[in-house]
């Protein structure tokens, strides 16, 4: 029951935190399975609302968007790429890590005998 089930206040219930979209062009492959390669592919899943089955509330049906809306779609989700992506990628390649970490002191010790 979302962020209810940690914190137990009632006006928590049915709360839940999202992912962000952010940089979302550059997290593929998409979906719970990573079935889906490009964000393109995952506007037409959804807008055919993917794989017809039987447990499928009735409210639940296709969009039938148009080449142009799909289009827009796409556009807008492009936007929320960081202008500073690059420095982002950089800093995280570059980032110290434990493993580096113990590493380095295993090499300081090493040495200082």
């Amino acid at each position: 029951m979302g962020l209810y089930e940690i914190t137990q206040d009632p006006a928590d219930r049915w709360k839940y935190r999202t992912s962000s979209l952010r940089n979302v062009v550059l997290t593929s492959p998409y979906v719970h399975n990573g079935a889906l390669q490009g964000l393109a592919a995952v506007i037409n899943f959804y807008d055919l609302y993917g794989i017809a089955n039987r447990k499928q509330p009735p409210l639940i049906r296709p969009l039938w968007l148009t080449l142009a809306e799909k289009q827009k779609m796409l556009s807008f989700l492009q936007t929320l790429n960081s202008a500073d992506v690059d420095k982002l990628v950089d800093d995280v390649m570059n980032a110290s890590t434990r493993d580096h970490q113990v590493a380095c002191s295993a090499k300081i010790s090493a040495s200082q005998r």
